[in-house]
């Protein structure tokens, strides 16, 4: 029967001479290229002079450093402040510390590591918390003392308050007190570093104690006048100051995009130190990233000349981040020799500051006058093109959810409700010939495991006879006493009861990323690691079985057949692929793993539990669950024996260990330990079955032992 409808060549005769009215909107696009020919080199001069501010600030912070580190020292070193009293060096440090508040410990550390800090704390203080380096961190609340002390007994630490000056801290009760302390100030690394270097260092951040809120340290070694180590003066800078400081400053950008720039300060490392980002700018993170990657080689250094910053383009880069195309450059600076009184007080800090903008953002109101033109030029072109727009989404947006639809079914996605009808003949052809490919494999995967069928469509090859070795976890469950549960039951509700059994079980298999193989009445086998590989198979085959456990206990009402399911696990090699004939395939594993899962399965039977597993799959799913040995068995058609073992409920208290330890007993051939192991076991857990057979067994040995020849294997002759 003919379908009604235009044709679809003929709308696209009549929609090609509208593509025509493109050719004004390359003459605009021309005209915004030499608009922007300029920017650049105001992008460098406004880069420029951010990166002066921001390198300006951070040396007026950290240099406030030098001067209290050596009025310290002076007093050290001129016998003015005794550094075996504790009050002396607190009423020595307090006073540089209220006098520079952007100082966070001042400290010194002698030459037996032990510390006297004075610093500035948070309420909760007490609370070690990681801070990442670039993360804002409340402000101090109040002046704290640290100090250690080493005595017979080890390492003590306590903490006082310094609020009021009524009396010496010492004689207060202190705050914090922790016996048996492993903080050695000679064992960190701006004690060994100033040591080593005989004069002030700078360490690279890290993680400041107690609060282990991220900084930096300047360290200077005091030493007596025979050379002989006096200890270590430290001014310590929260990395959370900076932020503040650069978080206040005001990012590029004009007009309507006024503060949309970003600022970052990173260490020689490459981590953040400091950033100010604008609140309207989505993804900052991405914009650092992309800018440090496209770091000029020259890598100026941002305390040159002004002259030596002015030429050209030398030092700007371009990039496209979260969206967007942006402008930056990133420079180098550190505190050399010639920024301090003289080479012996270097500062060791090569640091790079990172400035970049938005190109909408720098271009200004000539973006917004190339928009205008823009508007006008599309109004202009709207009227003529209006007729062949309609006609083109009249045949394109059909296609484009016909197409969308496809590749849905590509990647094996059946479920949706499909393109909606169209007016055009061969368009609807189109979609009626994907609706009945898509009502075919959804048919198709109801005989055969989805993800095979997906493999199939997305690859395009045939299927046919193949096979590989694969390591596999392969489960088999089947239904404690069905057959005579069913008894009672009419066909129909034997069908029904089943068929809600094997939804529930084959759901829990799928959800866990299992592949189902086949149903054998009422028995399931499924495996892990194909089709999809699967580096955790192990694990969440585990989480399967305990699934599939859980569900049957939950399941037991409304016509569910709620008896026990055994379950079998084993993980091993296994050849898996398309078996059959050319006319008849089955996607199925086989293999001496897959007859262990089998046998697994039935030998609950023998010892009680729901779910034993073999070895290789308890390591390779080590904490999904607590684990009790459960015996050494070569089952029916295997001479070498495996060791199974099943899980244990989630509060196990101690039987995953008594049952463990009985069982290396047991081997050992110390029967009457192992029984008493398993006795323990027993009390803990009535229900034990498992431990009740091998209590059983190792009683009935300890009187009777076995052969001198026995290896402690139980072998099976029945399934």
């Amino acid at each position: 029967m003919a379908r009604r409808g235009v044709s679809f060549k003929i709308s696209l005769i009549l929609a090609i001479p509208s593509l025509v009215l493109a050719t004004g909107a390359l003459l605009i696009w021309q005209e915004h290229r030499a608009a922007a020919a300029g920017m650049t080199d105001l992008s460098r001069r406004l880069f420029d002079s951010v990166s002066r501010v921001v390198v300006a600030d951070t040396r007026a912070h950290l240099q406030a450093a030098v001067p209290a580190s050596v009025t310290l020292a002076d007093q050290i070193r001129g016998g003015l402040l005794d550094i075996t009293s504790r009050n002396q060096l607190v009423e020595a440090m307090l006073p540089i510390l209220r006098a520079n508040p952007t100082f966070k410990y001042v400290s010194f550390s002698n030459a037996e590591g032990e510390i006297t800090s004075v610093y500035r704390a948070r309420r909760n203080a007490d609370d070690l918390v990681d801070h990442p380096f670039d993360s804002a961190v409340g402000p101090a609340t109040e002046v704290r003392l640290w100090q250690t002390r080493r005595g017979l007994s080890g390492i003590t630490e306590r903490e006082y308050r310094l609020e009021s000056a009524d009396r010496p801290p010492f004689d207060r009760r202190p705050v914090r007190v922790t016996f048996g302390s492993l903080y050695d100030a000679r064992e960190r690394p701006f004690f060994q570093q100033a040591v080593a270097a005989g004069r002030r260092v700078w360490t690279p951040p890290y993680l400041f104690l107690p609060e282990r809120t991220p900084g930096i340290t300047s360290a200077t070694p005091i030493r007596a006048v025979n050379g002989s180590l006096l200890g270590v003066i430290t001014i310590d800078f929260e990395l959370a100051a900076l932020q503040a400081r650069l978080g206040a400053l005001q990012v590029i950008g004009h007009g309507p995009h006024a503060g949309e720039g970003v600022v970052v300060l990173v260490d020689d490392r490459g981590r953040v130190l400091a950033r100010a980002a604008g609140v309207g700018q989505e993804g900052p993170a991405a914009v650092e990233v992309r800018l440090l990657q496209q770091e000029n080689s020259a890598g100026r250094d941002a305390a040159t000349s002004a002259t030596d910053a002015s030429g050209g383009e030398e030092g700007i880069v371009t990039f496209e981040a979260a969206g967007r195309r942006w402008l930056g450059t990133v420079r180098r600076f550190g505190l050399n020799a010639a920024d301090t009184a003289d080479a012996a007080t270097a500062l060791q800090i090569r640091w790079r500051i990172g400035v970049a903008a938005p190109r909408a953002a720098l271009l200004g109101d000539a973006g917004e006058a190339l928009r205008r033109a823009l508007w006008v030029a599309g109004l202009a072109l709207l009227g003529s093109g209006i007729a062949a727009a309609v006609l083109a989404g009249w045949v394109a947006g059909p296609l484009t959810r016909i197409a969308s639809d496809m590749d849905e079914a590509g990647r094996f996605k059946l479920d949706g409700p499909g393109p909606p009808p169209s007016i055009f003949r061969e368009v609807q052809m189109v979609r009626e010939a994907s609706q009945r490919m898509k009502s075919s494999l959804a048919g198709f995967a109801r005989y055969v495991p989805r993800e095979v069928v997906a493999e199939l469509v997305t690859s395009g090859r045939e299927a046919g006879l193949n096979g590989e070795l694969r390591e596999l976890t392969l489960l088999f469950t089947d239904i404690e006493s069905f057959t005579r549960a069913s008894e009672d039951l009419t066909a129909q509700e034997v069908v029904d009861s089943i068929s809600r059994y094997l939804e529930v079980m084959a759901g829990r298999v799928d959800a866990h990323g299992g592949t189902l193989d086949k149903f054998i009445g009422d028995a399931i086998m499924a495996f892990w690691n194909a089709p999809r590989p699967d580096p955790a198979h192990a694990r969440h085959a585990v989480e399967a079985a305990l699934a599939i456990r859980d569900a049957r206990a939950s399941r037991g009402e409304g016509g569910f057949l709620h008896l026990r399911t055994r379950i079998g696990l084993a993980t091993g090699p296994a050849v898996v692929g398309n078996i059959g004939t050319s006319h008849r395939l089955n996607y199925t594993a086989m293999g001496d793993t897959v007859n262990l899962a089998a046998r697994l399965e039935s030998l609950n039977r023998h010892y009680g539990p729901d779910i034993l597993v073999d070895e290789p799959t308890r390591m390779a799913a080590d904490g999904a669950c607590a684990w009790q040995p459960v015996d050494w068995v070569a089952v029916k058609g295997r001479n070498a024996g495996a060791k199974v073992y099943t899980p244990l409920p989630p509060a196990p208290s101690a039987v995953a260990a008594t049952a463990t330890a009985a069982m290396e007993r047991y081997l050992a051939r110390d029967f009457v330990g192992a029984a008493r192991g398993w006795a323990e076991v027993m009390d803990a857990d009535p229900e034990n079955a498992a431990a009740a057979t091998l209590h059983a067994r190792a009683v009935r040995w300890s009187s009777d032992p076995p052969d001198p020849a026995w290896t402690g294997c139980t072998r099976l002759d029945r399934k």
